[in-house]
């Protein structure tokens, strides 16, 4: 059976909610308006409204002995010195304290994302509008630059063998992170993944290239959390007359989707970026159900970090190979929700 693989995602937008829509629906339901659309009801033009002038049924309540007249009826409730009648100026307060908090959290989500978009602007000078992807062979130069770049410490990154055993033996969970440009447009701006970029499309009149800004690069596991054998990967894998399973790397039949690498292009940080676009890897996964969980390691300092995109920290890492202070973080895929994207396009691969 072939390997589900996850589909490419635009990234644009992904963690926007269109509170303009909201605030609309919140003040005609509040305020009782019915012009809305919503939850205006004609009942001239409603095929279901009663006509009681000629339905059969009708009740005349003028001879009917059982007709109710309320003025005389002992029961009938004098609202005006009822204990429990409704103070409609109350009310209205309420209505407008709530519009005015919904209208107030629209103007400050509305301006921070203004200030993203001028961030954006600030350390990409073309059009912005990314793409998640599947990684292929020919991604696997880009992916050795960007990793060299976000971890310069030794150690720290993946080398350019496990990179391209994980690409070459499960690319359909690795993705990347593109973006076109022109070079007309990109004059004086550099990233480290931008010598290996390809032509976007053959032909194209501004030989546009597809250029990398970040990568996931992972492989499926048997283990709850990441574990050493996760980490590394059989020597002889190139060898195709090597028939026997190892113990050590890919596990076709694994649930844990092990997250061995989360690169961002060190120029771009900082601007909501990263934070994105492993939201919407994190949707394309569990979409995809290839796993029931992903896992990661990381330092104490980005402990915070995963824990507000949803990770729960586990415990201190058991793994060796990476050395200390290496702490275990878990993505559980069976209780996230759909993300509110706005303007999503998915394409099928």
């Amino acid at each position: 059976m072939a390997p589900r693989r996850l589909r490419s995602m635009s990234v644009n937008d992904v963690d926007s909610v269109d509170f303009e829509e909201a605030v609309q629906t919140i003040r005609a339901f509040l305020l009782g308006d019915t012009s809305s659309d919503e939850y205006s009801s004609d009942d001239s033009e409603n095929e279901c409204a009663i006509d009681d002038s000629e339905d059969g049924c009708a009740i005349d309540e003028s001879e009917n002995e059982c007709a109710i007249n309320e003025s005389k009826n002992e029961c009938a409730i004098d609202e005006s010195e009822n204990e429990f009648a409704i103070d409609d100026s109350e009310d209205e307060n309420d209505v407008l304290v709530e519009i005015r908090r919904a209208l107030l959290q629209e103007r400050i989500l509305s301006h921070l994302a203004h200030v993203r978009q001028e961030q954006i602007r600030y350390v990409i000078p073309f059009h912005w509008a990314p793409m998640l992807s599947p990684l292929t062979e020919s991604d696997i130069d880009a992916c050795v630059a960007l990793e060299r770049a976000a971890f310069p410490g030794a150690g720290q990154g993946a080398t350019s063998g496990q990179i391209e055993y994980r690409i070459r033996k499960c690319g359909n969970i690795c993705m990347g992170l593109f973006n076109t440009c022109a070079p007309a447009d990109a004059k004086g701006w550099w990233v480290p993944t931008l010598p290996h970029a390809r032509l976007a499309e053959t032909g194209r009149g501004d030989r546009s290239k597809r250029v990398m800004f970040a990568h996931f690069i992972a492989t499926l596991g048997e283990h709850p959390v990441v574990a050493d054998n996760d980490m590394m990967y059989p020597q002889d894998w190139h060898d195709a007359s090597v028939r026997r399973p190892s113990s050590l790397g890919h596990k076709f039949s694994g649930r844990t989707l092990c997250l061995h690498s989360f690169a961002v292009c060190p120029e771009v940080q900082g601007v909501g970026i990263g934070k994105r676009a492993i939201m919407s890897y994190l949707q394309l996964v569990k979409e995809s159900a290839v796993a029931d969980r992903v896992a990661l390691i990381c330092k104490r300092s980005l402990v915070v970090y995963f824990y507000r995109i949803g990770f729960k920290l586990v415990s201190p890492s058991r793994t060796t190979i990476a050395g200390n202070g290496w702490y275990d973080m878990v993505f559980d895929l069976a209780v996230m929700r759909k993300l509110p994207y706005r303007g999503e396009t998915v394409h099928e691969d």
